[in-house]
């Protein structure tokens, strides 16, 4: 019956004549998009075949691995959210074309994450151990494992939260502008390319392969 078909007649009129500007609209975002979700799949991807690897070289070196990465990750929310604020507020300068003002917020985001990174390195060298003996419920396999201590291994991951922070605030900004085609190169560059080789070849050379 024609009742029942009206709905739909009038939602199939209503998208036929409103189908160019959606068109516009879907490829804008995929424009937009697609580089920044083939950055991510980098990211994940290795970090994902690494985790095999590891898991693959014995208990102790996976254990240490997934201590690390909860670390890593736990202290990576504030610079994830910064990402995302600074991203909304360098668009809305940006669009209304207040190019001086979202070079100061992106600025000020920078300083103001770094500042929150060093606190979060501090915290981790101040408490490591603590943090160590309260992740791990068989230390004594680990500390045989690694000489007694993963100072080393800590070391490590505050380099990262300090470098990560910086590169995910600068990356919000940048989507903030549109602007991510060479930050995705340089992510599937910097993880396949170099870090996941990288990771390999170290993993060979040294005497502990974490």
């Amino acid at each position: 019956p024609r009742s029942t078909l009206f709905p739909y007649t009038t939602l199939f009129r209503s998208i036929q004549h409103q189908w160019p500007a959606i068109k516009s609209s879907c490829a804008a975002i995929l424009h937009a998009g697609w580089p920044v979700g083939l950055g991510v799949a980098s990211e994940m991807s290795a970090n994902t075949m690494l985790a095999m690897f590891v898991g693959a070289s014995g208990v102790a070196q996976m254990s240490v691995h997934q201590l690390c990465q909860s670390i890593e990750l736990l202290t990576f929310m504030p610079s994830l959210a910064m990402s995302q604020t600074v991203s909304v507020r360098v668009a809305y300068f940006h669009g209304k074309g207040e190019h001086e003002r979202s070079k100061i917020v992106h600025h000020v985001a920078m300083v103001f994450i770094f500042l929150v990174a060093l606190a979060e390195v501090a915290t981790i060298l101040l408490f490591h151990d603590p943090i160590y003996r309260a992740s791990m419920s068989d230390t004594g396999v680990v500390s045989a494992r690694f000489d007694g201590g993963l100072y080393d291994m800590f070391l490590v991951v505050c380099a990262v939260v300090v470098f990560d922070g910086l590169q995910a605030t600068s990356s919000g900004a940048l989507r903030g502008k549109l602007d991510m085609k060479i930050p995705m190169l340089m992510a599937v560059t910097s993880y396949w390319i170099v870090g996941f080789l990288f990771a390999m070849v170290l993993a060979h050379l040294t005497p502990q392969p974490v």
